[in-house]
């Protein structure tokens, strides 16, 4: 996933979608990347980070391939599996140059799930600057929850290495990420708030102010979640009362059967024969809409639901730019949080009110040589 997915909303509420996000790509300390991320985190989901660069540059360029790396730990074994297990399970750290490493009470590491018991761990931090013998470390942070919440100042002694210790204890859900940043960034403390740069940079401040001349790390998150709950949010159910209806006359079609698919797969079989029915179904799933002398209807609330699909347009061809200023304000890869609409967009799916014209769409023939594929 990255910065600019407009289906960021429908896509976490439907589970499963993602596994990890590009926090780290033409700009090694994109604030508005991370607190993206960050806001993912904070609504619970287990999203690892991972860098990216859109074209292949020779060394001589500015965006080289090898300028922003996601390291994961794979085991034993090195193939293809291996490695997207161990970015599912969380366990990567991306950086342009430092490193970052760390343990919680000889057991947990990045990525993992510890139980918020209220038990006091210790959290041993071991960070290393680039394999450039002149570079320096300068700073080590600890983020809880989006917010500063141990910053190592090294700037005075400029150590290549650097080891620290602080206990943490939590009793409820939280998570913690550690960032690295190298010798040459000229940052000073007061700007290694993500949120709070994100934040002043949408509401007209800051732009052009940031240095972005430093190399850092970022590890995964330690999350701590409650014991007997699950790890990351349920996939949404909607509450969804549908009206099926006649496109020439408005009236209600008869004898309808709605297959609900989930992944290829039907969960469900629900029977409309006035044309209408209220049913709880998977916010992901696919409607398949058959009727007795009509042709069959595929449709989704992520691209058939109008006001979805509205809030989904207006991300999709820049109009949310206007709430926020303009591309005076903004440059490109700065999308804040608010423009995708997470808790609106959770709202609108948790309970739908939707009257459906049986007209097939540009889309349906689409869909039916897709599932005829795999028959």
């Amino acid at each position: 996933m990255t910065n600019v997915a407009v289906s960021l909303s429908a896509g976490l509420l439907a589970g499963g979608t993602w596994g990890a996000m590009a926090v780290m790509g033409y700009d090694r300390d994109q604030d508005f990347y991370q607190d993206l991320w960050f806001h993912i985190l904070d609504e619970g989901y287990r999203v690892a980070p991972v860098g990216e660069l859109d074209g292949g540059y020779g060394p001589d360029g500015r965006f080289y391939y090898g300028s922003v790396r996601t390291y994961a730990k794979v085991g034993k074994g090195i193939d293809r599996s291996s490695l997207v297990r161990a970015v599912r399970s969380n366990h990567t750290f991306v950086t342009s140059g430092p490193i970052v490493f760390a343990s919680l009470g000889g057991e947990y590491e990045p990525g993992d799930v510890v139980p918020a018991d209220g038990r006091a761990r210790e959290l041993r931090v071991r960070a290393f600057a680039s394999g450039d013998r002149r570079d320096r470390l300068t700073y080590v942070v600890l983020f809880r929850n989006g917010r500063i919440h141990r910053l190592w100042d090294l700037r005075g002694r400029s150590p290549r290495r650097f080891v620290g210790r602080i206990p943490l204890r939590e009793k409820s859900d939280a998570w913690y990420v550690l960032k690295a940043y190298s010798g040459n960034a000229t940052r000073t403390p007061e700007q290694l708030d993500v949120r709070a740069n994100g934040d002043r940079i949408a509401a007209g401040g800051l732009q052009g102010s940031l240095p972005d001349d430093g190399d850092v790390c970022l590890t995964s998150p330690l999350y701590f979640r409650r014991p007997g709950l699950p790890a990351e949010p349920s996939p949404l159910r909607s509450r969804v009362r549908l009206r099926l209806v006649d496109p020439a006359s408005g009236t209600p079609v008869r004898d309808v059967t709605v297959r609900v698919q989930v992944r290829g797969r039907s969960v469900d079989r629900l029977s409309a024969p006035l044309g209408e029915l209220a049913a709880e179904v998977p916010v992901g799933a696919v409607l398949v809409l058959e009727a007795p002398g009509r042709p069959v209807l595929r449709r989704t609330l992520y691209l058939d639901y109008p006001p979805l699909r509205d809030r989904v347009e207006r991300l999709a061809n820049g109009a949310w730019l206007e709430d926020f200023g303009g591309r005076v304000r903004l440059r490109p890869g700065q999308v804040p949080w608010r423009a995708f609409g997470f808790a609106e967009t959770k709202a609108l799916l948790a309970e739908v009110d939707w009257t459906v014209r049986w007209q097939a769409n540009e889309r349906d023939p689409l869909w039916a040589r897709l599932e005829a594929a795999f028959e």
